[in-house]
């Protein structure tokens, strides 16, 4: 039996073919020693993966229920300094 004849054996649905290839993906990362982070509200970016002590920190993006109009507004304040000069604004 061919292993695709195997897989037909099965009726999945979307949903769990969607999370398979994720544990694909996860299962291909520990074989090779790749490290993923959790994501940091501080250092990651509003949607790029960045490489950070050799491991990946992922972007706030990829959080669940982080609206990208929120990821806009951060990004927008960050661009303004508005985080440096709230911090002198503080006793």
């Amino acid at each position: 039996m061919t292993l695709d004849s195997y897989r037909n054996n099965f009726d999945l649905s979307q949903r769990d073919n969607d999370l398979k290839t994720v544990l694909e993906v996860a299962e291909e990362m520990h074989a090779r020693e790749i490290k993923i982070t959790k994501a940091d509200i501080y250092e990651s970016d509003a949607t790029k993966f960045l490489i950070k002590d050799g491991e990946i920190l992922p972007p706030l993006a990829a959080v669940d229920d982080v609206s990208k109009k929120l990821l806009e507004t951060r990004s927008s304040l960050e661009s303004n300094n508005f985080f440096i000069r709230l911090l002198f604004l503080i006793p």
